[in-house]
């Protein structure tokens, strides 16, 4: 996570810190859109299955000595 990119990092015991972001969203149409669209990006390209099986199929290629493009 990219701090104000895609989300917001805050200490969990810094209550006026989230306080604060939390403000922040709900005054923002904008950013709170933003956010939303970069964060779920970063989900779908880091996290989801696709992704997660591709390093798994590269991985496997690499053990095996393979050449894999793509």
């Amino acid at each position: 996570m990219d701090d104000g990119e895609n989300g917001y990092l805050v200490d969990p015991s810094d209550i006026a810190a989230t306080a604060d972001r939390v403000t922040q969203l709900l005054e923002d149409d904008q950013l709170r859109q933003r956010l939303g669209e970069q964060g779920r990006e970063t989900v779908r390209e880091q996290f989801l299955t696709p992704r997660l099986v591709d390093d798994f199929l590269t991985l496997l290629a690499d053990v095996a000595g393979a050449d894999r493009t793509g």
